[in-house]
């Protein structure tokens, strides 16, 4: 999506002072302020819906405890 969209985006809001008329020397001064700030808040928001909504089960730490005693493997050959 992000290869289809960013382009587009970009494309369409770029230099907003000769594509749409706007008026103000800001505009013709940062012709791409606009995408950049309108991909920058895109992304704000889906870190913000990350955070918020995104479940990282919490692992309790008796579950990552190694035995006290390892189990060991006899490697020798038979005789």
């Amino acid at each position: 999506a992000g290869f289809v969209l960013g382009p587009l985006v970009g494309g369409l809001l770029a230099d907003p002072a000769k594509q749409y008329n706007w008026r103000g020397k800001f505009w013709q001064d940062n012709p791409y302020l606009l995408p950049c700030a309108v991909t920058s808040m895109a992304h704000l928001v889906s870190l913000l819906l990350v955070f918020r909504y995104l479940y990282e089960p919490q692992i309790t730490r008796h579950q990552y405890d190694l035995p006290v005693k390892p189990h060991v493997v006899d490697l020798s050959l038979p005789d």
